[in-house]
């Protein structure tokens, strides 16, 4: 049991590893990107707040998809506040 919960661990701690890093190499670098291709900065920041709106929705949405196929099927329903002594 230790080897799987440790495997586990490792397997968080790699992925939310690798999404930091990808937005901390995304973060400085695409507002000037963006300035760049067009030609001001009023427009680039405007972008920008679409591109961490539509980043931070997609990170809502779909967290719980892509960990769903992780999750065992539940043997039985979940507890309602009625049936809960």
């Amino acid at each position: 049991m230790e080897t799987r919960y440790r495997a586990a661990i490792s397997f968080i701690f790699v992925t939310v590893l690798l999404d930091m890093l990808a937005f901390g190499i995304i973060a400085p670098v695409l507002p000037q990107l963006i300035a760049d291709f067009l030609q001001g900065t009023w427009r680039a920041s405007e972008y920008m707040g679409y591109f961490v709106t539509i980043w931070a929705l997609m990170q809502l949405f779909f967290s719980p998809v892509l960990g769903s196929p992780d999750s065992p099927p539940r043997a039985c329903p979940p507890p309602t506040p009625t049936s809960a002594t």
